[in-house]
């Protein structure tokens, strides 16, 4: 999913994310992927119940951090290159 698909959903969610969406964000192809992965301690954040709701949810701020290690880590990796390129 684009980032800014991804930027456009979370705007719907102030609080936390149901996984039903995240599976999608995250690049999986399937829902059970999605799951296997949550089970084996393999996603970037943790999964939560909360009483009274079904399903797994993700905090929304719990997000937001991994979302800012990825644009920083994809930030520095576009500015290695560029002065790798003008190095050239």
């Amino acid at each position: 999913m684009p980032l800014e698909d991804v930027v456009a959903t979370l705007k719907h969610y102030p609080l936390y994310v149901p996984a039903r969406l995240l599976w999608r964000m995250l690049g999986f192809e399937s829902y059970a992927s999605f799951s296997r992965a949550e089970k084996r301690g393999a996603l970037p954040f943790e999964l939560k119940r909360f009483t009274g709701r079904r399903g797994l949810f993700a905090l929304r701020l719990d997000i937001d951090r991994w979302l800012e290690t990825v644009l920083s880590r994809e930030s520095i990796t576009n500015s290695e290159e560029d002065c790798r390129g003008r190095a050239a």
